[in-house]
């Protein structure tokens, strides 16, 4: 096993103990620690998509839009941690809402489809330029590839739990508070990993090594 894989095992096993810790630890400090806009894991998470900002625009050769794209993500993500999405916007950037029920002033629609419209011509041009590479280092089980599918497991997983006393509720079933105040805690600490495999993906990716599609728009 290289050493970035073996990275990206550790940081798999730090998450797992990092969101057992916070299972454990008595109630007033977890809450401490995940508290939403001012908990110490919600300005972690933040930080580390700041720091994936930062480490594009210095070890990225990639010039032009494809630049801005891989930059302006991370950034959107640090964002939607902090609900920029929400609290500037009157029904969410996000919700369909915003858009299609006729509530929300027009320039306001304007701009917040502006917006989305970026963010996914941002993604689009990511997936574009990078798919082949992505596929190709999947393959041969890069580690790179390893640490962003560990972040959208994690993403995914985080994402599922968001909320779960409300999605199951349709189904008639009823969670408890304790388990609804456990899966918080544990959608926390797996928020707080993604940017962590994220950071962990773009240091083992050899920026100056490659000859795929990353590379083929640098130079």
């Amino acid at each position: 096993m290289g050493s970035g894989r073996i990275w990206v095992l550790l940081v798999a096993i730090l998450t797992v103990a990092g969101v057992w810790a916070l299972l454990i630890v008595p109630p007033e400090t977890a809450q401490a620690l995940t508290t939403e806009g001012s908990g110490f894991v919600e300005y972690g998470a933040v930080i580390g998509y700041l720091i994936c900002a930062a480490l594009v625009a210095v070890l990225s050769r990639a010039k032009g839009f494809f630049k801005l794209a891989l930059i302006v993500v991370p950034i959107a993500l640090a964002l939607r941690e902090m609900d920029m999405d929400k609290r500037y916007f009157t029904e969410g950037l996000f919700k369909s809402s915003q858009y299609f029920k006729g509530i929300v002033p027009w320039p306001e629609v304007a701009l917040s489809a502006a917006i989305v419209l970026f963010l996914a011509a941002c993604g689009l041009m990511i997936l574009r330029s990078g798919g082949a590479s992505f596929f190709a280092g999947l393959r041969r089980g890069e580690a790179w590839v390893l640490a962003i599918c560990a972040a959208i497991g994690v993403a995914v997983i985080a994402k599922s739990l968001d909320g779960l006393s409300r999605k199951l509720a349709p189904l008639g079933i009823e969670v408890s508070q304790t388990l609804s105040d456990q899966t918080t805690l544990i959608e926390e600490g797996l928020e707080l990993a993604i940017p962590v495999f994220l950071i962990l993906a773009i240091l083992a990716y050899g920026w100056r090594d490659r000859d795929g599609a990353f590379s083929e728009d640098e130079r």
